[in-house]
C-alpha cells in the first residue's frame, strides 16, 4: 500500500472520529492538544487502524503516538 493512500486513510478516520474540519486538518497538529483527542479516543484511533490495516499496535507504540504523522508512519512501517 502506497503512503498516499495510509495517508488519505489516516485522514478519513480522524477527521471522522475527532470532528475535525477536512480544511483544518494537518499531518503535524498535534491529536490531543490541537484536536482534543482524549486517551478513549486515542485507544479507538488505534482499534480502527489495526482493524483497517490489519496490524498490531503495541502499547508501547500507541503512547508515542501525538500526531497523525506518527500513525501514518507506524502504519506504513508495519506493512513493509
Amino acid at each position: 500500500m502506497e503512503r498516499a493512500e495510509i495517508q488519505a486513510k489516516v485522514k478519513e478516520k480522524i477527521c471522522e472520529k475527532l470532528k475535525v474540519p477536512d480544511n483544518e486538518y494537518t499531518e503535524t497538529t498535534t491529536l490531543q492538544n490541537g484536536y482534543g483527542a482524549d486517551s478513549f479516543d486515542m485507544v479507538e484511533l488505534i482499534m480502527d487502524f489495526e482493524y483497517m490495516f490489519k496490524i498490531k499496535i503495541t502499547d508501547l507504540e500507541g503512547e508515542r503516538i501525538q500526531h497523525s504523522k506518527d500513525f501514518v508512519d507506524l502504519i506504513e512501517k508495519k506493512l513493509k
